[in-house]
Formats: C-alpha cells, sequence, structure tokens
C-alpha cells in the first residue's frame, strides 16, 4: 500500500535533507542554528503567503498556530528579520561554542592586547580543560581539541600550549559567491517542482532523464552530452535576451516575469540491491541496466 501524502511528504523532505546535512556538516551548521533557520523559513514563508492575502500586518497568533512554533519563537523570529535583535549561537557545533567563547569571553583573553590566551590542556581556570567544560556541556576536552586541531583553527605548540589560529572551525575552501548560487539554484528547482505539484495542470518543464553506462563510456559520452548541453543554452541565452522580448513601458515591466533554465548532470555510484548480472547463469541473465533509461 502507498504512504498516505503526510509520510510521502516526509520521505520527499529526507531526501532533501540528507545532502543538506552533508553541506552543512561541511560548514559547521549545528542542529540548533539548522532548527533557527528553519522556524525562520517558516514564519517568513507565513507572512509572505498573509501578504498574498492583503494582510501586511505579521499576527503572532496565525501564524504561530500555522507553523507549531511558539508565539515567544514567532516574535523572535521577526525581531531579527526586522535588524531588532542579533542573532545568538542557538545549538551551534560544540568545537564552534569553545572556540567563540576563546575569543569573546574575557578570562580567557590577554588583558593587554585583548587576544585568546595560549592555555595549557589541563588544570584550573584558565586552561583548556576549563574552557570546554564552561562553553560545550562537555567534560572531556580530548575530542573537541581533535576537531580544532585537525580543522586548523587552533596548534599545539611545542610546550604542550594550545594557541587559536582562526575564529571558526570551517576548514571549507568555499567561494562566498558560488555559495550564494547554490541557494538560489536549490531554490528554483525547488519551485519548479512543487509548482508542478500544487498546479498539474500548468506544469512548467521539467524533464529527467537516467541510466547507467560503463565507466570508460561515461569518460567520452558525458563530455559529449556536455557540449551539447552548452550549444543549447548558448542558443536560448540569445533568444531569452533578445531585445525583442524586452519589456519596453511601465505598465509592461510590472506584469514581466522573470525566466531562466538550469541544466544538471548528476551522477553516483550504481546502487546495487541484488546479485550482479555476472554472478547469474549464462542464458539467464536480465536486461543490462545500460539499456534502461528513466524519462519523466
Amino acid at each position: 500500500m502507498p504512504p498516505d501524502i503526510k509520510t510521502a511528504a516526509e520521505l520527499a523532505s529526507l531526501r532533501v535533507l540528507r545532502p543538506f546535512a552533508r553541506f552543512a556538516l561541511k560548514a559547521r551548521i549545528g542542529i540548533g542554528e539548522f532548527v533557527w533557520l528553519l522556524k525562520q523559513a517558516y514564519v517568513l514563508e507565513v507572512v509572505a503567503q498573509e501578504k498574498g492575502k492583503g494582510r501586511t500586518r505579521p499576527n503572532i497568533t496565525r501564524i504561530a498556530n500555522t507553523t507549531g512554533l511558539t508565539p515567544q519563537d514567532v516574535r523572535a523570529v521577526l525581531a531579527e528579520v526586522k535588524g531588532e535583535s542579533r542573532s545568538i549561537q542557538r545549538g551551534a557545533v560544540r568545537a564552534e561554542k569553545v572556540l567563540h567563547a576563546w575569543w569573546t569571553v574575557k578570562g580567557f583573553q590577554d588583558r593587554v592586547t585583548r587576544k585568546p590566551r595560549r592555555l595549557k590542556y589541563l588544570g584550573p581556570h584558565p586552561s583548556f580543560q576549563s574552557l570546554v567544560e564552561g562553553h560545550s556541556g562537555q567534560r572531556h576536552p580530548a575530542s573537541i581539541l581533535e576537531e580544532l586541531v585537525s580543522s586548523q583553527a587552533v596548534k599545539q605548540l611545542d610546550d604542550g600550549t594550545l594557541e587559536p589560529l582562526r575564529k571558526t572551525c570551517v576548514n571549507v575552501d568555499w567561494d562566498e559567491r558560488a555559495l550564494y548560487t547554490l541557494g538560489k539554484r536549490i531554490e528554483r528547482c525547488f519551485e519548479v517542482y512543487l509548482h508542478n505539484l500544487e498546479d498539474p495542470y500548468d506544469r512548467r518543464f521539467a524533464h529527467s532523464i537516467s541510466g547507467t553506462m560503463d565507466a570508460d563510456s561515461a569518460r567520452v559520452v558525458i563530455p559529449d552530452l556536455t557540449s551539447h548541453a552548452v550549444t543549447f543554452m548558448e542558443g536560448a541565452r540569445e533568444t531569452i535576451t533578445h531585445p525583442k522580448h524586452a519589456p519596453r513601458s511601465a505598465p509592461v515591466r510590472s506584469k514581466s516575469v522573470e525566466f531562466g533554465i538550469d541544466i544538471e548532470f548528476w551522477q553516483m555510484p550504481t546502487e546495487r540491491s541484488g546479485p550482479s548480472p555476472s554472478s547469474q547463469p549464462r542464458g539467464k541473465r536480465r536486461k543490462s541496466a545500460s539499456t534502461r533509461a528513466e524519462s519523466k
């Protein structure tokens, strides 16, 4: 029996969140920080829907009832969006909390330079042990130190003392503009599929093809498909940006639409749930997956 709509939506959400969790872990976004972002997303979406109905002033009770949040959370989100309050560390990764305290708490700073002190590993305050106990909720500092050293945020000196080098343990060489593009493109892709769910009689174009290729063939086929995709995108750009399609007057501009095309090639290891074709008796092998394709 197929799952009910709520269960199916939860399973779809989990599939979306798994790659996000991998992204968030690399960026050291803690679960509490993500939950706070999720609360913001819920509130902002309800506020946008309310504006679409002509309700320009947010109703705390209505938003709380719709989202399942407490009124206090709704007020906190709206205050932060308006710039009336600053975001605090809400459930940050423990190593990040420790590092933040090391750079900001006076007891762990040099009185003259106001820079974080070099700390001995164990012992009474100020020590790395006392820093961890006071700002991570964890008594044993070994795992925290391992993460900070491996991320090159902290250096262990020859005399055994510890010196902080950076204010975060995020250690990925990601471009900020590329991160913005990532969020924007995933948002647009999700909007297309959500629109098609909500309005199946006015579907936007969304087409997917998949199959399994031999690794040697992939080295030839994928560059060839890439060349075709580039040619198509160049032609599409000329069409979209052609002067004859540009809105020429204010009334026309007010009714204009933003339009775009995204193409991504994805690939991942083949998931095999049963025996490989080579393990089956001759003459009884199933049709190779390489000859099958999915089109949606």
